[in-house]
Parts: C-alpha cells; sequence; structure tokens
C-alpha cells in the first residue's frame, strides 16, 4: 500500500501540525442495515393507512417505537417488533460491519453510495 505525502508545518519548535498533501471529499453513504431496519416500519404505517386510514395511521404511528399507548393507559410492547427491534438490529449490523473492516472493504472495490 503506497504511503500518503504528507507535508509538515512548523509553528512552534514543541508543536508540529500534519496535514495531507491531497485532501479528499467524503462522499455521503446509504448504511443499508439501518434503512432496512426501517421497513417493517413503513410497511406497519402502509398497512394502517390502507385499511384504517390517516388519522388512524398518524395516532398508531408512534407505537412501534414508545410503547406507552395514551388512549389505553397502559404499555404495549407487541408493537415493538415493528419498529425499535429491526432499527435497533440495524444498528447493531452497521457496527459490527464497521468494526470488522466490512465498509472500509466496500468502498476500496468501487462500490459507490452503498455501505452496510
Amino acid at each position: 500500500m503506497a504511503k500518503r505525502s504528507v507535508a509538515v508545518v512548523r509553528r512552534s519548535p514543541s508543536r508540529v501540525v500534519y496535514r495531507n498533501s491531497r485532501k479528499r471529499k467524503r462522499k455521503p453513504t446509504i448504511p443499508l442495515s439501518i434503512v432496512g431496519g426501517f421497513m417493517p416500519y413503513l410497511v406497519y404505517n402502509l398497512q394502517n393507512f390502507k385499511y384504517l386510514g390517516f388519522q388512524q395511521m398518524i395516532e398508531r404511528s408512534t407505537l412501534p417505537f414508545v410503547p406507552y399507548n395514551p388512549h389505553h393507559g397502559f404499555v404495549q410492547t407487541d408493537k415493538l417488533m415493528f419498529g425499535l427491534y429491526p432499527v435497533a438490529a440495524g444498528i447493531a449490523i452497521h457496527f459490527a460491519a464497521r468494526w470488522l473492516g466490512v465498509n472500509r472493504a466496500l468502498s476500496r472495490m468501487g462500490v459507490p453510495l452503498v455501505r452496510i
């Protein structure tokens, strides 16, 4: 692997600042595991809109992330499998892929815009 050329700038005898001579712009990427975690939430809201209407969809849209139901006054954890659990799993997969170096390998292979 080739080394990057580095410019050294001295400001004072005790302080040395290293700067890269080539400046790269970071391109935006889309983490697929996190986006995939939101798919069950999207399907849940589309089904609520299709069968119950817009008003009920808005009222039920927070249930997959916040288990407290203000209309009934108690906690419902059965809806978390459509929102919080898949998103948390997607975030965990994203951090594991970053830790294993999968995203860096994808970028070195030249895959544009997509990361895990």
